[in-house]
């Protein structure tokens, strides 16, 4: 009997590896990076769902971030990055209130953090208060002048508030800082388009082309500049550009118009 009962005790006991294992995971568990570094790649996994519309997954990656965010905070209240991040995360899954309480309370933590400022420019910029966004650029851009998203961003809540001239100089500004910023060359494109001054955007739709031309949607809004100068057969010639690149946008009027 007694040598049964060792028998199973034996067979029941871990091994020294199973032990180490157990007491790492434990101390994994109460570290506050560990959680952030979990969120991280929660984070860039439910972006990369998003790029590629697959946003149900992405949200549910979201919300998961979040709870590690969350983690990483209740074991270190003054984690400004975790904040931050945790303010990003509630971003982009559509929570923007939520998102600035999060970027203040980083920013309260760390006020010479621009992240924390770019990130609440981007809620007020998704829930269309410019004003705000504008405010809160400014300040990332005050402490760090080289943001080159910051201004780009800036570029388009200035376009949005109808301050075209505005808007081009903040992209001008992202452009000399990033030259190769295809997007940023959209932007202005955009608010030249914007503005009524085809001739100028047809000029950045195809510097856009010239870093990426591939870019669908600079071979779209080339063509519609190009319809608004009444060039009709160089826009379709743009247009079908952009549907054999993949453009699957809605149609504008001018589009269906052209012959």
């Amino acid at each position: 009997m007694i040598l049964i009962l060792l028998t199973i005790a034996s067979s029941q006991s871990s091994t020294p590896d199973e032990i180490s294992a157990d007491k790492s995971s434990a101390i994994n568990e109460s570290d506050p990076v560990y959680w952030y570094n979990k969120g991280e790649t929660l984070l860039n996994e439910s972006v990369d769902l998003d790029q590629n519309m697959r946003q149900e997954e992405a949200i549910g990656g979201y919300n998961r971030s979040i709870e590690a965010y969350n983690k990483a905070i209740e074991l270190n209240q003054s984690y400004a990055e975790a904040w931050n991040h945790k303010g990003k995360a509630l971003r982009l899954s559509g929570r923007y209130s939520d998102s600035i309480e999060a970027c203040d309370r980083a920013i309260e933590l760390n006020p010479e953090f621009s992240l924390p400022w770019y990130n609440k420019g981007a809620a007020f910029a998704s829930m269309g208060e410019y004003h705000e966004a504008i405010k809160a650029y400014d300040e990332a851009i005050r402490l760090d002048p080289g943001f080159a998203i910051a201004w780009d961003n800036k570029g388009d809540a200035l376009d949005g508030l109808g301050r075209y001239d505005e808007a081009i100089k903040s992209y001008n500004q992202a452009a000399e800082l990033n030259e190769n910023y295809s997007e940023n060359k959209l932007s202005i494109g955009n608010s030249h388009y914007d503005a009524g001054e085809y001739l100028a955007a047809i000029k950045y739709y195809d510097a856009a082309i010239k870093v990426d031309p591939e870019d669908e949607y600079a071979w779209y809004n080339k063509a519609n500049a190009l319809r608004m100068l009444h060039r009709n057969s160089e826009a379709e010639a743009a247009y079908k550009k952009a549907r054999e690149l993949g453009y699957s946008g809605i149609m504008t009027l001018m589009e269906m118009t052209i012959n």
